[in-house]
């Protein structure tokens, strides 16, 4: 009795006639279904265990994203399910692919961004422009290490340890930094002021010297550089330039390498030249706008001409 109440239930709702409703017993009709969905189990788990976890890395030389295996058994799952409808409850395939078809529309409008953010994430996979462990910066500023990628959305891990979510949808229309591609060593740099009295001898052996004092960076086998960026009043400003063997190592050593040039100056007898200030006198037009500005001020309307001019010599801008 409750096989044919789900039986004719299942008719209703594809379309079907209920003279086509079956009456085979519900064990049997449970142990097909049953049948079908364990099939669509297997043939799963063998998908999975040569292409995703065999053949296709292998091939690419990186693991599969775990949204395509779980694409895969989803996909799998809808075709026993539309199986059964047509083997064990004989529905019509026609009732079936109607009906489904206003269903998935329906609910299609109602999840399009997170339907949106599926099939990006799929793209995203398949492209592979970041994986995971990678470092990539954010249109805002926001750098972290890829540490999850799902159906939904990707999590990025700061430096902080903060976790950041970002919908894949979002992901794939702005521009982002991957620090780790096309290769994991990439180039630091950072600026310091020189004297004027510096040569270019003394300041690329000091630089130099100090990058190459750092074992991690002299293993990258690619050479540091030093550059003139501007002159000024105060003195040169050189940049320092080196390569460092991935994202997450950079800022322990861009200090290591400051820490070195500290030393190699005080070794040198060099200081950091103090930043020069230029103060100029005030001129008599100066004088005349601090007037003008002193007599339009309403609390010293009473004052005189001379007591204001005694008021200005006691008064500093702020």
């Amino acid at each position: 009795m409750v096989g044919l109440i789900i039986s004719a239930l299942f008719a209703f709702a594809f379309g079907a006639a209920l003279t086509q409703v079956p009456t085979q017993p519900p064990v049997s009709a449970a142990l097909q279904a049953g049948l079908w969905f364990s099939l669509a189990a297997l043939a799963h788990a063998v998908i999975k265990l040569t292409l995703w976890q065999g053949v296709v890395p292998r091939i690419t030389g990186n693991p599969v994203p775990k949204m395509l295996v779980q694409l895969t058994a989803v996909i799998l799952a809808i075709i026993a399910f539309g199986i059964i409808m047509v083997t064990v409850f004989n529905i019509p395939v026609s009732g079936v692919m109607t009906t489904s078809g206003v269903f998935i529309a329906i609910v299609g409008f109602a999840l399009r961004n997170m339907i949106s953010d599926l099939f990006t994430g799929i793209a995203l996979g398949i492209e592979r422009p970041f994986g995971y462990g990678d470092w990539i910066q954010l249109n805002d500023g926001t750098v972290g290490r890829v540490v999850e990628m799902n159906w939904r959305s990707t999590r990025l891990l700061t430096r902080e340890e903060i976790s950041v979510v970002i919908p894949n949808s979002e992901l794939a229309l702005t521009t982002f930094k991957n620090y780790s591609k096309p290769e994991r060593a990439w180039r630091d740099e950072f600026d310091i002021l020189l004297s004027h009295s510096v040569t270019a001898h003394q300041a690329e052996r000091i630089l130099l010297s100090a990058v190459s004092q750092v074992p991690e960076i002299t293993a990258v086998n690619k050479p540091p550089e030093i550059r003139i960026t501007e002159y000024n009043e105060n003195g040169t400003i050189w940049q320092v330039r080196f390569w460092v063997p991935d994202y997450a190592s950079m800022s322990r050593l861009r200090y290591e390498v400051q820490k070195a040039v500290l030393r190699n100056m005080h070794y040198a007898g060099l200081d950091i030249p103090p930043e020069r200030v230029l103060v100029q006198a005030p001129t008599e037009e100066d004088s005349d706008t601090r007037f003008t500005f002193l007599r339009g001020v309403d609390l010293f309307d009473e004052l005189s001409d001379d007591e204001i001019r005694k008021l200005m010599a006691n008064m500093n801008e702020r």
